[in-house]
Protein backbone atom coordinates (compact mmCIF):
# COMPACT_ATOMS: atom_id res chain seq x y z
CA UNK A 1 0.00 0.00 0.00
CA UNK A 2 1.42 3.64 -1.19
CA UNK A 3 2.20 5.50 2.04
CA UNK A 4 3.44 2.95 4.20
CA UNK A 5 7.00 2.01 5.34
CA UNK A 6 8.29 -1.12 3.66
CA UNK A 7 10.33 -3.48 5.59
CA UNK A 8 13.74 -3.49 5.88
CA UNK A 9 16.31 -5.84 5.83
CA UNK A 10 16.19 -5.86 9.46
CA UNK A 11 12.50 -6.41 9.87
CA UNK A 12 10.91 -9.59 9.87
CA UNK A 13 8.51 -9.69 6.55
CA UNK A 14 6.07 -12.61 7.28
CA UNK A 15 2.75 -13.66 6.79
CA UNK A 16 0.27 -15.61 8.93
CA UNK A 17 -1.81 -18.71 7.24
CA UNK A 18 -4.33 -20.64 9.62
CA UNK A 19 -5.59 -23.93 8.14
CA UNK A 20 -7.76 -25.71 10.91
CA UNK A 21 -6.33 -25.84 13.87
CA UNK A 22 -2.36 -25.15 12.44
CA UNK A 23 -0.68 -21.81 11.78
CA UNK A 24 1.97 -21.32 9.86
CA UNK A 25 4.59 -18.42 10.67
CA UNK A 26 6.83 -17.86 7.28
CA UNK A 27 9.88 -14.97 7.53
CA UNK A 28 11.70 -13.54 4.60
CA UNK A 29 14.81 -13.29 6.56
CA UNK A 30 17.88 -14.96 4.98
CA UNK A 31 17.10 -17.96 7.10
CA UNK A 32 13.45 -18.42 5.55
CA UNK A 33 11.89 -19.93 8.68
CA UNK A 34 8.53 -21.36 9.04
CA UNK A 35 7.04 -22.22 12.77
CA UNK A 36 4.00 -24.28 12.88
CA UNK A 37 2.02 -24.21 15.95
CA UNK A 38 -0.73 -26.41 16.46
CA UNK A 39 -3.91 -24.98 18.40
CA UNK A 40 -5.35 -27.91 19.56
CA UNK A 41 -2.55 -29.47 21.37
CA UNK A 42 -1.10 -26.12 22.02
CA UNK A 43 2.74 -27.00 20.87
CA UNK A 44 4.77 -26.25 18.35
CA UNK A 45 4.67 -28.84 15.66
CA UNK A 46 7.97 -27.93 13.98
CA UNK A 47 10.54 -25.23 12.78
CA UNK A 48 11.18 -25.22 9.53
CA UNK A 49 14.71 -24.08 7.85
CA UNK A 50 13.81 -23.45 3.86
CA UNK A 51 17.03 -21.95 3.20
CA UNK A 52 20.21 -23.69 1.42
CA UNK A 53 22.33 -22.36 4.25
CA UNK A 54 20.74 -24.74 6.71
CA UNK A 55 19.52 -27.48 4.69
CA UNK A 56 21.93 -30.12 6.56
CA UNK A 57 20.84 -28.51 9.59
CA UNK A 58 20.20 -31.19 13.19
CA UNK A 59 16.66 -33.20 13.23
CA UNK A 60 15.82 -33.64 16.50
CA UNK A 61 13.08 -36.24 17.09
CA UNK A 62 11.00 -35.72 20.18
CA UNK A 63 9.05 -38.67 21.27
CA UNK A 64 6.67 -38.06 24.17
CA UNK A 65 2.81 -38.51 24.64
CA UNK A 66 2.81 -35.33 27.38
CA UNK A 67 2.69 -32.04 25.52
CA UNK A 68 4.18 -30.04 28.74
CA UNK A 69 6.97 -32.24 28.36
CA UNK A 70 6.87 -31.71 24.63
CA UNK A 71 6.62 -28.09 24.75
CA UNK A 72 9.31 -27.90 27.94
CA UNK A 73 12.20 -29.95 25.68
CA UNK A 74 11.21 -28.24 22.22
CA UNK A 75 11.59 -24.71 24.48
CA UNK A 76 15.02 -26.36 25.92
CA UNK A 77 16.68 -27.57 22.36
CA UNK A 78 15.62 -24.52 19.96
CA UNK A 79 17.60 -22.72 22.90
CA UNK A 80 20.44 -24.82 23.12
CA UNK A 81 20.37 -25.64 19.10
CA UNK A 82 18.66 -22.80 17.95
CA UNK A 83 19.00 -23.99 13.99
CA UNK A 84 18.54 -27.11 14.47
CA UNK A 85 15.03 -28.70 13.20
CA UNK A 86 12.95 -30.24 16.20
CA UNK A 87 9.73 -32.51 15.25
CA UNK A 88 7.35 -34.19 17.68
CA UNK A 89 5.98 -37.08 17.60
CA UNK A 90 3.18 -38.46 20.64
CA UNK A 91 3.81 -41.86 20.33
CA UNK A 92 6.38 -44.51 18.96
CA UNK A 93 3.42 -44.97 15.86
CA UNK A 94 3.70 -41.94 15.09
CA UNK A 95 7.78 -41.85 15.34
CA UNK A 96 7.92 -44.25 12.84
CA UNK A 97 5.94 -42.36 10.23
CA UNK A 98 8.00 -39.29 10.49
CA UNK A 99 11.46 -41.00 10.88
CA UNK A 100 10.40 -42.53 7.34
CA UNK A 101 9.36 -39.17 6.22
CA UNK A 102 12.82 -37.63 7.00
CA UNK A 103 14.52 -40.54 5.17
CA UNK A 104 12.50 -40.08 2.25
CA UNK A 105 12.89 -36.31 2.48
CA UNK A 106 16.11 -35.93 3.55
CA UNK A 107 17.88 -39.62 2.71
CA UNK A 108 18.86 -39.61 6.48
CA UNK A 109 17.26 -40.40 10.27
CA UNK A 110 16.95 -38.05 12.58
CA UNK A 111 20.07 -36.99 14.02
CA UNK A 112 19.04 -37.65 17.78
CA UNK A 113 15.71 -39.21 18.69
CA UNK A 114 14.65 -38.41 22.55
CA UNK A 115 12.17 -41.46 23.45
CA UNK A 116 9.90 -41.94 26.69
CA UNK A 117 9.37 -45.58 27.43
CA UNK A 118 5.57 -45.25 28.40
CA UNK A 119 3.17 -44.15 25.75
CA UNK A 120 -0.21 -44.85 24.55
CA UNK A 121 -0.55 -46.57 21.24
CA UNK A 122 3.05 -47.65 20.58
CA UNK A 123 5.30 -47.55 23.83
CA UNK A 124 8.75 -47.03 23.23
CA UNK A 125 10.02 -50.79 23.47
CA UNK A 126 7.78 -51.65 21.31
CA UNK A 127 9.15 -48.36 18.95
CA UNK A 128 12.70 -49.85 19.71
CA UNK A 129 11.50 -53.32 18.28
CA UNK A 130 9.65 -52.18 15.05
CA UNK A 131 12.98 -49.83 14.54
CA UNK A 132 15.43 -51.59 15.45
CA UNK A 133 15.36 -54.30 12.62
CA UNK A 134 15.62 -51.29 9.88
CA UNK A 135 18.83 -49.83 8.00
CA UNK A 136 18.15 -46.34 9.56
CA UNK A 137 18.85 -47.45 13.01
CA UNK A 138 22.53 -48.08 12.59
CA UNK A 139 22.96 -43.76 11.95
CA UNK A 140 20.38 -42.71 15.01
CA UNK A 141 21.22 -42.05 18.47
CA UNK A 142 18.67 -42.16 21.09
CA UNK A 143 18.39 -41.44 24.21
CA UNK A 144 15.61 -41.98 26.57
CA UNK A 145 13.80 -39.92 28.42
CA UNK A 146 11.35 -41.21 31.03
CA UNK A 147 10.19 -41.04 34.65
CA UNK A 148 10.27 -45.04 34.95
CA UNK A 149 12.60 -46.39 37.34
CA UNK A 150 11.08 -50.10 36.53
CA UNK A 151 14.42 -52.18 36.32
CA UNK A 152 12.78 -54.35 33.49
CA UNK A 153 12.34 -51.55 31.23
CA UNK A 154 16.33 -50.46 31.80
CA UNK A 155 17.30 -54.09 31.08
CA UNK A 156 14.94 -53.90 27.88
CA UNK A 157 16.74 -50.79 26.50
CA UNK A 158 20.30 -52.20 27.33
CA UNK A 159 19.54 -54.83 24.98
CA UNK A 160 18.57 -52.51 22.15
CA UNK A 161 21.83 -50.35 22.79
CA UNK A 162 20.61 -47.83 24.29
CA UNK A 163 22.87 -46.79 26.74
CA UNK A 164 21.63 -43.13 28.23
CA UNK A 165 18.60 -42.42 30.00
CA UNK A 166 17.55 -39.02 31.48
CA UNK A 167 15.02 -38.82 33.84
CA UNK A 168 12.33 -36.63 33.65
CA UNK A 169 11.78 -32.95 34.22
CA UNK A 170 14.47 -32.93 31.81
CA UNK A 171 16.69 -29.54 32.50
CA UNK A 172 19.12 -26.95 30.01
CA UNK A 173 22.35 -28.22 31.79
CA UNK A 174 21.10 -32.47 31.40
CA UNK A 175 19.84 -31.18 28.08
CA UNK A 176 23.24 -29.47 26.78
CA UNK A 177 25.39 -32.61 28.37
CA UNK A 178 23.38 -35.03 25.89
CA UNK A 179 23.48 -32.89 23.01
CA UNK A 180 27.47 -32.42 23.67
CA UNK A 181 28.68 -35.74 24.48
CA UNK A 182 29.32 -38.25 21.95
CA UNK A 183 28.01 -41.84 21.05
Amino acid sequence: MRGQNRPTVGHVAGYLQVCSSIFEINSKLALAVALIFNLNRMQWISTVYKSEKVKNREIILVVDDDDITNFLTQRILSRIKPTAQIIVATNGEEALRMIYSVAKKDHRCPDLILLDVNMPVMNGLEFLTSFSSTELRKSCRIVVVTTSNNKSDFAALKEYGIEEIISKPVTMSRMEEVLTSKD
